[in-house]
């Protein structure tokens, strides 16, 4: 436990914060290189637990919620596309919180895979919503020529939210069916111009956002239930 809670302050300290993500996206948008910026939560670091950390039917009981997720477990594929997507990720966001399923399960998961945080650019796993109450996202979506992909499933309802508010949608794509819908979804994103693609599907997003950049010059960020909360007038942009 007390390995666990040095490498908790030590990541946290060493995290890119808020004004550090929003030079990075600006610095890719104008030079028109790739970045994306993907999430961890307890559904993802389940996920890569599946058979080398916890059992099938300990991750079923910890994570009920995944089937909604996009996961149907088990499902090492997802298990081992995931692992892949967030070590080419460019910047991943881990949750901080030092309960059993979150920080802790995501360094053990991490440490059963081979997955070394210190070689990551780690950020908190709230990242989307942050950028969102301190400003960022707003200056972000207002960039004079900026082109925006939407995926995922809530975005038929965010599209018309942001439209309104004179940010330029190239396309929705919507639905995304589960995790290992991501390589369909890659390459029909792969066929649009756009800056940036704001992804909302699950534990799906981590892989999308991580491989269309290594396709195209985008920045690709997991934008999560921040949708749902836009499309609320719960979070405002």
């Amino acid at each position: 436990m007390e390995l666990l809670n040095f490498l908790r302050t030590e990541l946290i300290e060493n995290m890119l914060r808020e004004k550090d993500i929003y030079t990075k996206i600006m610095k890719a948008l104008k030079y028109r290189s790739p970045l994306s910026i993907v999430r961890i939560g307890d559904g993802e670091a389940l996920t890569i637990a599946q058979e080398c950390l916890l059992d099938i039917d300990e991750v079923k009981k910890r994570g009920p919620f995944l089937d909604y997720a996009g996961v149907n477990v088990p499902d090492l594929k997802s298990r081992d596309d995931l692992c892949e997507a967030i070590i080419n990720a460019d910047i991943v966001g881990i949750p901080t919180s030092p309960l059993e399923n979150f920080m802790p399960l995501t360094l053990h998961a991490f440490d059963a895979n081979n997955i070394n945080p210190f070689k990551l650019n780690l950020t908190h796993s709230l990242i989307n919503y942050t950028l969102c109450l301190e400003g960022y996202l707003s200056k972000v979506l207002n960039t004079t020529g900026l082109k925006v992909l939407l995926v995922g499933n809530p975005m038929a309802k965010l599209e018309p939210v942001l439209k309104q508010k004179n940010i330029d949608i190239v396309k929705s794509i919507y639905p995304v069916n589960g995790v290992n819908d991501h390589e369909r979804i890659v390459k029909e994103m792969n066929n649009y111009k756009f800056h940036l693609a704001l992804v909302s599907s699950g534990i799906s997003a981590v892989p999308i956002c991580s491989k269309i950049t290594r396709l195209k010059n985008v920045v690709a960020l997991d934008f999560g239930h921040l949708s749902d909360e836009i499309i609320k007038d719960e979070k405002t942009i």
